[in-house]
């Protein structure tokens, strides 16, 4: 399935950035997404994320919350200093209330947990959150920046 979203008659890609120290979890949501014909920049550095983040606009990232360097809660701090409307995706294998609530609070959109069982519910949050930002866009008059393909 391709995924395209239309926007004033363009076809939009909004830009995705993956940020796991898990190389496996990388390469397998590249797959994921270029299956869905989205495109995903990968960072498994949590720091040279945060500076790839403010040279690039990214739209929707998707964020580990254990990484060596730097916590997912306090990256996703900073990515929302940079870029309130960004739509933070969290990924965990450690899925308890307070990890959740933390991610929350910090600004995340939504979560899910790894491994990542039903990659159906995965695209149905990423496919939630371009709409999301496409409205928001829209709303606000904000030009958009494809993805590259």
């Amino acid at each position: 399935m391709k995924t395209e979203f239309r926007y004033k008659d363009v076809f939009i890609k909004p830009k995705i950035f993956v940020i796991d120290d898990e190389e496996i979890i990388l390469n397998s949501l590249s797959i994921l997404f270029g299956g869905e014909g989205l495109h995903a920049d990968t960072e498994n550095d949590p720091i040279k994320a945060f500076q790839r983040f403010k040279e690039n606009d990214y739209s929707i990232v998707l964020i580990d919350i254990e990484m060596p360097g730097m916590r997912g809660p306090d990256l996703i701090r900073k990515i929302k200093e940079i870029n309130p409307l960004c739509n933070c995706i969290v990924m965990t294998a450690y899925s308890n209330m307070c990890n959740v609530v933390e991610c929350i609070e910090s600004g995340a959109i939504d979560y899910i947990t790894k491994p990542f069982i039903d990659t159906g519910l995965l695209m149905d949050i990423v496919h939630e959150a371009i709409r999301r930002v496409i409205r928001w866009k829209q709303s606000f008059g904000i030009g958009f920046q494809e993805s590259r393909d």
